[in-house]
């Protein structure tokens, strides 16, 4: 009888990695990365606010407090997804949604309900009090913060799963090689295995069928079905051929 780790050797040396092939990241779910991949460019690639607020320049909130607030012109306002090439002057602040790209020269946001706001009779804000120092880098998201460019993003080998398509998504990878799932087929055998039900005298509960039909997707593979056969070794040999064309690995018990 062969031992368990003989066993093993001769599957190991007697199987070879699926094919890759291009993939959308949306696809991937469950495949294996075929290659290295990195980073293209920076994710987010734009400082942009974390806050719906106002960005403006930390140094111009030095010395701000409850009895000395700064009092900052609002010159524009920027929506996420706007392209605009607004930039910061001295004593100025721009109002500012969640995710949009923070103005050159203004290097923090303060949130909407932190600051005493002045608008006009259209309702627009023309200048903010702010009462508290706000320092540098407060409520943005840097550019790179998630990914810098030439990070790796997978390694050879690695299992795709939702995180990994998040980081593909938020890269803007459109394809990337990679091995699909094997497909699978469990056959268990033996003369006294039954179905669930009553029990006739000698026979047993089919478990490993259930179980592999359960486990075999766990483990990496799609299980196209779970087959049981009798004591013959020509019944089996006969199953295995019959399915052997349409699966990369069959699995018998018995």
């Amino acid at each position: 009888m062969l031992s368990y780790e003989q066993a093993l050797a001769i599957i190991a040396t007697n199987i070879e990695p699926l094919k890759p092939s291009q993939v959308r990241p949306a696809d991937a779910l469950g495949w294996v990365s075929a290659g290295e991949l990195t980073c293209d460019s920076a994710v987010p690639p734009f400082d942009n606010s974390a806050m719906d607020g106002f960005a403006l320049r930390s140094q111009d909130t030095i010395g701000a407090g409850d009895a000395s607030p700064v009092r900052l012109q609002v010159t524009g306002t920027v929506l996420a997804g706007d392209g605009g090439a607004a930039t910061a002057t001295e004593l100025s602040a721009h109002e500012i949604m969640t995710g949009a790209a923070v103005p050159a020269g203004y290097d923090a946001v303060i949130p909407v309900e932190r600051v005493d706001i002045e608008r006009a009779p259209d309702g627009k804000p023309v200048a903010i009090e702010v009462s508290e120092l706000v320092t540098a880098g407060r409520n943005l998201r840097q550019a790179g913060e998630d990914f810098v460019a030439g990070s790796p993003l997978l390694t050879v080998g690695q299992r795709i799963g939702a995180n990994q398509i998040m980081g593909l998504a938020a890269t803007g990878v459109e394809s990337f090689s990679a091995r699909r799932r094997p497909v699978a087929v469990a056959i268990t055998t033996g003369n006294e295995l039954t179905d669930a039900g009553e029990l006739e005298r000698g026979m047993i509960h089919d478990s490993n069928g259930p179980y592999l039909g359960a486990a075999i997707p766990g483990m990496g593979a799609d299980c196209i079905g779970v087959h049981r056969t009798g004591d013959s070794a020509q019944e089996l040999i006969e199953k295995i051929e019959g399915l052997q064309d349409q699966v990369d690995l069959v699995i018998t018990t018995g």
